[in-house]
């Protein structure tokens, strides 16, 4: 999974929370890290992505990354907490704050339909 939150306190919940799902984890506090690692292989089974990003936000981060053939099969869970959802689809929108446990969730039930 990778993580791509500017808000060091959710970025690190969150990443706790997923690694006690038994998930690798990677984290980005900003969009290029965050398309940087991934670009980087393995592919993550899912990316959580902020909206409000600084340097490169949610929806320009999705544009980039469903240019590129190999990284836009990639479920993307959008987080915001400002109520606009993204300009291109994702897997799922989410309006901050969050239940960790629905997080988790819906993680699983992605991971369970990629096989």
């Amino acid at each position: 999974m990778l993580i791509v939150e500017d808000d060091r306190g959710l970025r690190e919940a969150l990443a706790e929370c997923i690694a006690t799902m038994g998930f690798a984890v990677d984290v980005a506090e900003d969009g290029p890290s965050g398309l940087e690692k991934l670009r980087a292989p393995p592919l993550p089974s899912a990316v959580l992505l902020d909206m409000g990003l600084p340097g490169l936000d949610g929806d320009a981060f999705l544009e980039a990354m469903r240019r590129e053939e190999r990284l836009a099969a990639v479920p993307v869970i959008s987080m915001t907490a400002w109520h606009e959802p993204p300009k291109l689809p994702v897997h799922r929108h989410l309006e901050k704050p969050f239940d960790l446990d629905e997080i988790a969730k819906l993680l699983a039930k992605i991971v369970a339909s990629r096989g």
